[in-house]
């Protein structure tokens, strides 16, 4: 074979990753854009996942292809090492984001019209007896956006309101359309503020 029907050929296999991995990086930066600046969240309804704490994990995958197509396209390896470098500190971000990472829930009810989703944490107190429950509603402003509506927080008794404990941590909820909020126990959430 000729060198220069190596070099194509070389072009051909690897460009599509390479194109596929520039796609993924600017789709990245419009994501870390979107959720930093405007505080959205990404979440599919359809798929009950949190896309932003996915796309870490994906961002592993997408960096080691980018950086093994890169090495092989071109001949100066430097923006192979940039990848390379990036991915590997992508990795260390990908610890944090995993410890850090939010589970949401959908608000699924036929007497719910517009879509909300909910994050929830029980927490333990300066008082043996005593848990802080927190609940975040957001609802959907654009598909797969989220925006931040109200947050509420409850301190109770854990011998007293042991449902109502159980409910938040299962996820357990109850609507009432009058008051346009869901209770988790004794516990009421607005939906909005």
């Amino acid at each position: 074979m000729k060198c220069k029907d190596v070099l194509s050929m070389r072009t051909l296999l690897f460009l599509p990753p390479f194109l596929l991995f520039m796609a993924y990086f600017i789709l990245r930066i419009v994501m870390i854009i979107v959720v930093q600046t405007f505080d959205f969240v990404i979440y599919s309804r359809k798929l009950q996942l949190n896309l932003w704490d996915i796309a870490w994990t994906t961002d592993l995958f997408m960096g080691i292809i980018g950086s093994l197509s890169a090495a092989i396209l071109f001949k100066n390896k430097l923006p192979s090492l940039i990848l390379l470098l990036m991915t590997t500190f992508s990795f260390y971000i990908w610890f944090i984001a995993m410890i850090t990472q939010k589970n949401l829930t959908p608000i699924q009810h036929p007497e719910v019209q517009e879509h909300y989703i909910f994050e929830k944490y029980v927490t333990p107190t300066e008082y043996k007896d005593m848990k802080q429950l927190s609940v975040i509603i957001y609802k959907e402003q654009f598909p797969l956006l989220y925006k931040h509506v109200n947050e509420t927080t409850l301190r109770v008794s854990s011998e007293h309101n042991r449902e109502t404990i159980t409910r938040l941590n299962d996820g357990t909820y109850e609507v009432n359309e009058k008051e346009n909020a869901v209770y988790f126990g004794v516990m009421k959430v607005p939906l909005h503020e």
